[in-house]
């Protein structure tokens, strides 16, 4: 691109207050435009070659790093899109570039990501800080870590971050606060002080880590043909930032994984029988209807994102939420309260005299805005003001009067211990009250809003949907936070019953998809045999399973995995083929 348009174009854009922001410019990148993709790099260059700096300690495993991150972007702009903004992406990506890339070097003791010219101790002390900041930032939920990014390291004001977030400027002023006083907490506990005034005096000087003109040349004008050790890092960095489950076992995810082959490969499955209606775990009523497909995932996400919600409250004042109280300790609003400002309503919870009952005069008037997060997906729990999310209040549940509980109170586990449930009767959402419990008193009645099964989510986060006929015992113990029972083995999923008319039309189309990739597959299956032939007439086949001749360790494990993957695969779908050929020959 000619360098006069480079530097209209850079006038014209690059300041995100007065031109596009950058989602806009990530929008064309989508649609392969090579002029959007070249300003958000000279945009950001600054903020991701001072990260690389920072955290390689080596000039030529930053410039690697570097390169990495925007081939990580300009491979992956939709995941841009999903996640958040592009600065705060950008800096995940060059944070675990450069971790990747460290290793691959000699790291130089006295080399600092600050400005040039200074002792070689203090310098070698600053490079230090330097890193251990980057390594309590790169921990910061997003939430917190995007808005601390934009505005201490890539200089932005707050109403520019507010821009770039799509957010209000006052949640991006309150969530850099908020990340900002976690990162002292953090760095505090590994011997550092954090100046009240924000990051930039430990990181240096933003103008002394401004990017070397020739390597954003490189970038920007980068072509297909791409170093295997930065594609490499590119790959790297964007597998170490996939988010995974909250203490979901390895087993059960793997489990989950086979099961969802084995049911993409087979056929058409045998009609369920009906089951029994099962019986409230408490009650013995019978319930509304069954859950379908979608109500679970919904119900499944809410859950998980009120746990994160609350763990986020833990990490911010060292215990559960709790019901706000008056000075005398009578309980005045519920903990779904106090989560607000964690589940993005911070303007809402601003609105609540905090000092007045939830049946006040003016807290009344608050209930029909309830959050969508505590709305069921069942007729009528998407109106009103009454939710079905509760948790267990009690002597030894995960919630208690009176006490402020943290991890040190949940000896069985955080992932043994039920945080919420999804049942009713369902209660106004601001009123302090949930499921009461007390090990020597029944257990609390648990109606709807499914008739098939009941959503848990445990304090660790990890949501399950249980069976209502578990045995009390087992609904017990997984109440109980320091029971010191072995949760039994009869806890598991739902049993199956008869499809809702909603997932029967949805199976369908499954399974018509199923059929037309079985087809496709097959069709790849015959061509490649056409192929085998001809280069047998040709002059033999050559090795089919070989990355390369100058392949290395890594590339020959990468064959491997793929090769365990097909081999699972098929003999998943022989058993499934023989037990199909063992029942027609019984038949018989």
């Amino acid at each position: 691109m000619p360098e006069h348009l480079i530097r209209y174009l850079h006038a014209a854009y690059a300041a995100p207050a007065d031109g596009v922001t950058d989602a806009d410019l990530l929008g064309r990148v989508v649609g392969r435009d090579d002029a959007a993709f070249e300003l958000l790099v000279r945009r950001h260059a600054g903020q991701v070659w001072r990260v690389c700096r920072a955290v390689a300690r080596d000039h030529h495993a930053a410039e690697d790093a570097f390169q990495a991150t925007f081939l990580t972007l300009a491979r992956n702009p939709a995941a841009v899109r999903a996640r958040g903004s592009v600065a705060g992406w950008l800096y995940r990506v060059a944070y675990h570039a450069a971790l990747k890339a460290r290793p691959r070097a000699a790291a130089d003791p006295s080399f600092a990501p600050t400005a040039a010219g200074r002792d070689p101790a203090a310098a070698a002390a600053g490079a230090e800080l330097a890193r251990l900041v980057h390594a309590e930032l790169a921990r910061l939920p997003d939430r917190y870590r995007e808005p601390v990014v934009l505005c201490h390291l890539h200089g932005y004001t707050q109403t520019e971050a507010a821009k770039q977030l799509g957010l209000p400027p006052g949640t991006v002023a309150t969530r850099v606060r908020r990340g900002l006083d976690r990162l002292r907490v953090t760095l505090a506990r590994r011997g550092v002080a954090a100046p009240a005034a924000g990051l930039a005096g430990l990181l240096g000087p933003p103008d002394a880590a401004a990017a070397p003109s020739g390597l954003v040349a490189v970038v920007v004008k980068a072509t297909a043909v791409v170093p295997s050790h930065i594609l490499d890092l590119s790959e790297g960095a964007l597998s170490a930032m996939k988010p995974t489950p909250w203490k979901l076992p390895a087993g059960l995810a793997a489990a989950a994984a086979c099961v969802a082959a084995v049911m993409a490969l087979a056929g058409p499955p045998d009609s369920p029988k009906p089951a029994t209606p099962p019986v409230a775990a408490a009650t013995g009523k019978k319930r509304p209807a069954p859950s379908t497909y979608a109500q679970r995932a919904r119900s499944r996400k809410n859950l998980q994102r009120i746990a994160q919600a609350v763990h986020d409250y833990w990490i911010d004042h060292n215990h559960l939420p709790t019901d706000i109280t008056d000075k005398a300790g009578k309980p005045l609003l519920s903990w779904r309260v106090a989560v607000l400002p964690y589940l993005d309503q911070d303007y809402l919870y601003a609105q609540f005299k905090l000092d007045e009952p939830w049946d006040g005069g003016h807290n009344k008037t608050l209930l029909p805005h309830m959050p969508r997060v505590f709305r069921t997906p069942v007729p009528g729990g998407e109106r009103g003001s009454e939710t079905y999310v509760q948790g267990f209040t009690g002597p030894g549940a995960a919630f208690q009067a009176g006490h402020k509980l943290d991890v040190a109170d949940f000896p069985d586990g955080t992932s043994n211990t039920i945080l919420a449930v999804e049942a009713g009767p369902p209660v106004p959402w601001t009123r302090p009250a949930d499921k009461p419990y007390h090990p020597k008193q029944p257990l609390p009645a648990m109606d709807g809003p499914y008739s098939d099964r009941i959503v848990f989510v445990f304090v660790d986060g990890s949501v399950h949907d249980l069976a209502w006929n578990l045995p009390e015992r087992t609904y017990r113990t997984l109440i109980e936070r320091a029971d010191g029972m072995v949760i039994p083995g009869d806890i598991g999923a739902p049993p199956a019953g008869p499809l809702t008319e909603e997932d029967r039309k949805e199976v369908k189309q499954l399974r018509l998809w199923v059929a037309n990739r079985a087809g496709y597959l097959a069709q790849l299956e015959n061509d490649r045999r056409t192929t085998l032939a001809e280069l047998e007439q040709t002059g033999g086949i050559p090795d089919r399973i070989g990355p390369g001749p100058n392949a290395g360790v890594e590339e020959w494990q990468a064959v491997l995995k793929r090769l365990e993957r097909q081999e699972s695969l098929l003999r998943e779908e022989l058993d499934r083929l023989r037990a199909e050929l063992d029942r027609r020959k019984k038949a018989k």
